[in-house]
């Protein structure tokens, strides 16, 4: 029949496949359709299917890819994290695992450049690693802290040189238009009077550095207490003639009669000389 009607054998078969839908059996049609990919776990036994967390893989090659990841976690060095009930002794373990040394002071450190070593306070370093190590901080956590403190302390450093010179070159310019040529001769006046007036350097030679006032201060006092009695320098005469005035100065009668009109100018002037005989030694 199929030979002389033709598309006979599709109506019957249509035919065929309607009544199998209508009786609940499944049709060759259907029986044949081969399996989506989500079908993957029916192939599982019954009560692995329903497992939620499958449910995530689309295909056994997704599983199976997990599944690898997985060993290689395995296979590798894990640190667990411990919390508020763990013991000391397991912080102690977990922070060796990240790379805390065995003791304070197997921590290597190295200063930069540069800085002076008046600044490297030696006991407060060895006192911030034993609380470093307390705390847990590792190798290159510790290194860290300190490059950033170096670095900070460096500007600082470089700060504190560039204020310094500014207020040099301020200083040197008020006394350049207070004084001309004069300058260095005022300067070398104050700093005799200074000698002359704290023999021993009990007065904090530092904090008078670059002071305008305390230097006209010096310059007055001479000229109006010591008047001329200061030796000139060096290019008024050597260490010969100033040994020379103190030896008329040793032998006046002024120098060692205390009632002598001239007694305190005579002695004054013998200190500043000496005073001078001692500065000129040590430049020379």
């Amino acid at each position: 029949m199929a030979d002389l009607v033709d598309g006979m054998e599709t109506v019957v078969n249509n035919e065929t496949i309607q009544n199998a839908e209508h009786s609940g059996e499944p049709s060759r049609t259907q029986t044949q359709t081969p399996s989506s990919d989500n079908d993957w776990r029916n192939s599982l036994p019954e009560d692995l299917r329903g497992n939620e967390s499958l449910g995530k893989f689309k295909t056994t090659g997704d599983l199976v890819k997990s599944y690898l990841n997985m060993e290689k976690l395995i296979g590798r060095k894990t640190i667990g994290l411990p919390d508020e009930n763990s013991s000391e002794e397991d912080w102690g373990k977990f922070f060796d695992r990240l790379g805390r040394p065995e003791s304070p002071d197997k921590y290597q450190i190295r200063r930069a450049e540069g800085i002076p070593p008046e600044l490297i306070d030696e006991e407060g370093t060895k006192a911030f690693l034993a609380v470093a190590h307390k705390a847990g901080l590792s190798q290159k956590q510790v290194a860290a802290l300190f490059e950033e403190y170096d670095r900070q302390l460096g500007e600082g450093i470089k700060a504190q040189t560039s204020q310094a010179e500014a207020k040099k070159d301020a200083v040197l310019m008020e006394l350049r238009n207070l004084w001309g040529r004069d300058l260095q001769a005022k300067v070398e006046r104050a700093e005799q009077t200074l000698g002359i007036i704290d023999p021993e350097n009990r007065i904090d030679r530092e904090k008078l550095k670059n002071n305008v006032q305390v230097i006209q201060l010096l310059n007055q006092f001479s000229e109006k207490v010591l008047g001329d009695s200061l030796p000139k320098g060096q290019e008024n005469g050597g260490i010969t003639d100033i040994e020379d005035r103190i030896n008329v100065l040793r032998n006046s009668p002024a120098f060692a009669n205390e009632m002598h009109m001239d007694h305190d100018k005579v002695v004054t002037e013998y200190k500043m000389l000496m005073q001078k005989r001692s500065m000129l030694q040590r430049k020379a």
